[in-house]
């Protein structure tokens, strides 16, 4: 039985650490936001997004994607969002630009980081795995495909669209394309008949393999 209740341990890893995620919104289709900062905490905060995604005929449909700046606001809208039972509300001055990003935990006292691009180019730095980004910075599809495995630089958040499974990282630091400190992007999570399938499969298992041991037990008496 252990290897069933393995499988219905929801976890992210990051940097070799076990993360749980928040899921708000509703929908057949999942990205990720993943924000880390360490005025907020001293782990990432990953959030699953459920939703609607448009279906793409063509390369000029990508432009009716979900945009990272939709994805924060959509975060915000929710507000509170649960993570490990603690009530999360964001706010945000800008979706695009992020001058300031707010955080307060269980109705507490509000933790803001403000963006100062005249000092040292202190701001936000956006990460992107899989979607698209538009690399002309001009909204025409079609885009440029990110890879799904890896953090690639993005191009902000107005400028990455979301494919299903894919996902969007914040740090704030000192501008620097090599900073990814995110350690990889969140892994898509089965869906729960997915799940239910794997575990009675598992199950099933098991269940072959102990009957096999018993008729071999009795065989030999």
């Amino acid at each position: 039985m252990r290897s069933g209740v393995a499988l219905l341990i929801l976890l992210f890893a990051f940097n070799g650490q076990a993360q749980t995620t928040a899921v708000f919104g509703s929908g057949p289709d999942s990205v990720f936001l993943v924000i880390e900062e360490a005025a907020f905490g001293s782990a990432p905060f990953v959030y699953e997004y459920q939703f609607t995604s448009p279906v793409i005929n063509e390369p000029e449909d990508q432009a009716d994607l979900l945009t990272g700046s939709q994805l924060l606001e959509a975060l915000v809208i929710a507000n509170p969002v649960t993570l490990d039972g603690d009530e999360h509300a964001w706010t945000a001055t800008d979706f695009s630009f992020l001058t300031e990003l707010s955080l307060v935990i269980n109705g507490g006292t509000p933790t803001t980081v403000t963006a100062d691009f005249f000092v040292a180019e202190t701001s936000w730095f956006q990460w992107i795995a899989g979607g698209y980004s538009d690399t002309n910075f001009d909204g025409m599809a079609p885009f440029t495909s990110n890879p799904s495995d890896v953090w690639t630089a993005g191009m902000g958040l107005g400028f990455s669209y979301l494919t299903p499974g894919s996902a969007l990282g914040l740090t704030f630091s000192q501008y620097d394309e090599n900073f990814d400190p995110l350690g990889g992007p969140p892994t898509v999570i089965p869906e729960p008949s997915v799940l239910l399938m794997l575990v009675f499969g598992a199950c099933g298992l098991l269940s072959k393999r102990y009957c096999e041991r018993r008729r071999a037990k009795h065989a030999f008496r």
